[in-house]
């Protein structure tokens, strides 16, 4: 290896900027959620967008999922669902999803307010494929259920789907963000002047034994 191209080397390590919170660092979207490796800049996405957007945002979403277990009694041997809470600042989203129901059929998503009492955070119906989506936003003028505040004020209370008659298919439990994997990442450019070549480098840590990788 040529002496420039262990300057080149030793001038990446150099550059290499401070680890901060997934997105907040050099071209990474801001929108991002965890564990997305898309590119692109930041921004505001839509609810659901788990892409990369455009410029703007205002820090990195944390995200914590949840399985729904079928009950033993279920009327739908094949249903299965999650729950899954996100918050950025101010922001905080909740959503529910059941899968593999039978296309048309209505359910109803309930959450636990606090003291035992299952509240209902409506009806809604499976489309084609058999899915059916609650999600709550805030960043869009909408209320957590159950008259929560925050997302982390729902950790640990009981989710129910039913089906129209009442009869339960799944339940599961409204997951902590405290238990969120730690994803970090930091990005940088650099660029040999006598060469011109220019290398990005970026270095990430993730998962809840801090997984390292290193890309250029």
């Amino acid at each position: 290896m040529q002496w420039r191209h262990w300057a080149l080397l030793v001038a990446i390590l150099a550059a290499t900027p401070a680890l901060g919170q997934e997105g907040e660092s050099g071209g990474g979207g801001t929108d991002d959620p965890p564990g997305d490796d898309n590119g692109g800049g930041g921004g505001d996405d839509p609810p659901g967008d788990d892409g990369g957007g455009g410029g703007g945002g205002d820090g990195s979403w944390v995200r914590a999922r949840s399985l729904l277990m079928r009950d033993a009694a279920s009327p739908d041997g094949d249903a299965r669902g999650h729950v899954e809470v996100r918050a950025r600042g101010d922001r905080q989203r909740f959503q529910v999803e059941a899968e593999l129901l039978d296309p048309g059929a209505s359910v109803e998503f309930l959450v636990e307010d606090g003291a035992a009492a299952m509240v209902s955070a409506g009806f809604f119906t499976a489309n084609a494929a058999g899915q059916a989506e609650a999600e709550l936003d805030t960043g869009d003028g909408g209320a957590l259920p159950a008259g929560a505040a925050t997302v982390a004020e729902l950790a640990g209370r009981r989710v129910d789907v039913r089906d129209s008659g009442g009869a339960l298919l799944l339940s599961g439990a409204v997951p902590s963000l405290d238990a969120a994997p730690i994803r970090l990442r930091g990005r940088t450019r650099v660029r040999d002047e006598e060469t011109g070549v220019r290398v990005d480098v970026e270095m990430r840590v993730s998962g809840p034994m801090g997984r390292q990788q290193f890309r250029s």
